[in-house]
């Protein structure tokens, strides 16, 4: 990768993780009008309009003949159903703070994920920095900001799984990136949360009477606005971002600027939302930036 395009890639990459950062409040807002279910339809609608309206303007091109759809499939349905659909459920429980420090973890996982499938090798300082990261942001999980007690661990266990998720998605776009365009992997991951939504609404709509409520959840303007940031900016838009950085960076690198999302996260979550904000998450929150910084910087040079 020349100097150019490295410049490129992580440019794209900040303002990717700045984006992602700030989904968590939005998230929070959302909720505050509808179920995670509702929430979800309405944000994989916006997201496969906006792809629809990207492929009509030229903007994207898709060319999927004669490639086989499967492989696609594992990360688009790891990005809809696994990513945000824990995401959504966890955030019943968890605050913006909570979810921002557990998702840091997500490199590390990332890196172990890797190295278990795609064969990334990490050097010892690599595995230090991943041991650090992750037990900095298993304690803060377990102690939050006001002890034991103010910690729901459903909120705990559904944001994990969400980052577990999205470590997935990352490996598996690194091993199928020579077959589909950034484009594709965008389109088809925004394609599979729309349909998969739409079914499960429908179904829930229909068995509970509740899908005239459901639609009339876009009068709204906060939940209106939310949707349209989620959907566009936080779906469609960072999702071909995404599929673009992993083409060039390595699964961890990829990954790695995540933490610039995270202290967004932190930020909107104490300034916006007037979640609190100890000591302790500050501490390990740092343990976690350095640590991630340090899985990039003492990485193995190509």
């Amino acid at each position: 990768m020349d100097r150019r395009t490295g410049i490129k890639v992580y440019a794209v990459a900040v303002i990717a993780a700045v984006t992602i950062g700030l989904s968590f409040l939005f998230v929070k807002v959302s909720l505050t009008y509808a179920s995670p279910l509702q929430a979800l339809f309405f944000r994989f609608l916006i997201a496969f309009l906006g792809s629809l309206f990207l492929l009509a303007t030229g903007i994207t091109k898709l060319n999927l003949r004669g490639k086989k759809l499967l492989p696609v499939m594992a990360p688009a349905l790891l990005y809809s159903a696994g990513f945000f659909g824990f995401q959504f459920f966890g955030m019943l429980y968890a605050s913006s703070v909570e979810a921002g420090i557990i998702m840091a973890a997500q490199p590390a996982i990332t890196m172990v994920v890797a190295e278990l499938t795609i064969r990334e090798k990490p050097t010892k300082i690599q595995r230090f920095c991943v041991l650090v990261a992750i037990l900095a942001a298993a304690f803060i999980s377990v102690y939050g900001s006001g002890g034991v007690e103010s910690v729901d661990p459903r909120g705990v266990i559904l944001i994990t799984l969400s980052a577990f998720s999205m470590a997935a998605n990352v490996v598996f776009i690194r091993w199928i990136r020579e077959d589909y365009t950034p484009a594709e992997v965008s389109f088809l991951s925004c394609t599979v949360g729309f349909l998969i939504y739409t079914a499960v609404i429908l179904v829930w709509g229909m068995a509970s009477g509740n899908l005239g409520e459901t639609l009339t959840l876009v009068k709204h303007p906060g939940f209106l606005g939310a949707m349209l940031y989620l959907g566009i900016g936080c779906t469609t838009l960072t999702t071909l971002m995404n599929s673009y950085i992993m083409r060039h960076l390595e699964a961890v690198k990829a990954s790695v600027t995540s933490c610039i999302g995270t202290v967004v996260t932190l930020l909107a979550g104490v300034l916006i939302l007037k979640e609190s904000l100890g000591v302790l998450q500050v501490l390990c929150c740092v343990l976690i930036l350095l640590a991630v910084v340090g899985t990039n910087y003492f990485g193995k040079k190509n």
